[in-house]
C-alpha cells in the first residue's frame, strides 16, 4: 500500500506537469504569434532610441570610424542629456510634465583630408542607430588641403534609460 501511494503521487505530479506542458507549448505558439505581430514596430523604435550602452558605443565608432579614414580627432564631448516633454520644449520641462525622450548631444572635432572625412560620415550615416547632425562647420587650411570639421550630432535615448 506505501508503494501504490508513492506510486499514485507520481503519477499525479506526472500529470499535473503533462497538463502544463500541454499550456505552455499551446502560450509559446501564441507569445511566437504576438513577436510577430509588434517584431516591426519594434524595429523601427530600436533604431531610434539608444541605450546608455548603445551610446558608449557610438563613443568607441566615432573613434573607431575616424582611425580608419586617416583622421584626427581633437575633440569628443558628451553633453548633458536634454529631457523632451509632451509640450516639445526641450528647455521648459517642469515637474509636472512628462518626459518623452531625451536627447544627448555630442560635440566633436576632427581633422584630417576631405576624403576621409566623406568616407568617416558616410560609415557615420550606416549605423545601425539613427544619429542626427544637428550643426556642423568644415574648414579649410589652404596650405595643406586638411580640413577641420567642428560639429554636435545628437542621438535619442528613453526617459528610463537617461533619467536624473
Amino acid at each position: 500500500k506505501p508503494k501504490i501511494d508513492v506510486q499514485k503521487a507520481q503519477i499525479n505530479i506526472m500529470n499535473e506537469n503533462k497538463i502544463k506542458t500541454d499550456e505552455y507549448l499551446k502560450n509559446i505558439d501564441e507569445l511566437e504569434a504576438t513577436v510577430k505581430k509588434i517584431e516591426p514596430n519594434y524595429k523601427k523604435s530600436s533604431k531610434l532610441f539608444h541605450s546608455r550602452k548603445e551610446f558608449e558605443d557610438l563613443y568607441q565608432n566615432i573613434t573607431n570610424f575616424a582611425t580608419i579614414n586617416g583622421l584626427k580627432i581633437a575633440n569628443i564631448v558628451k553633453g548633458e542629456p536634454q529631457a523632451v516633454d509632451a509640450n516639445q520644449n526641450p528647455e521648459d520641462t517642469n515637474q509636472n510634465s512628462t518626459v518623452l525622450y531625451y536627447k544627448i548631444p555630442v560635440t566633436y572635432k576632427i581633422s584630417g583630408n576631405y576624403l576621409g572625412y566623406l568616407k568617416f560620415r558616410r560609415a557615420l550615416s550606416k549605423s545601425k542607430k539613427v544619429i542626427n547632425f544637428d550643426k556642423e562647420i568644415i574648414t579649410v587650411n589652404a596650405a595643406s588641403g586638411n580640413i577641420l570639421s567642428e560639429g554636435t550630432i545628437s542621438i535619442v535615448g528613453l526617459p528610463n534609460e537617461y533619467k536624473k
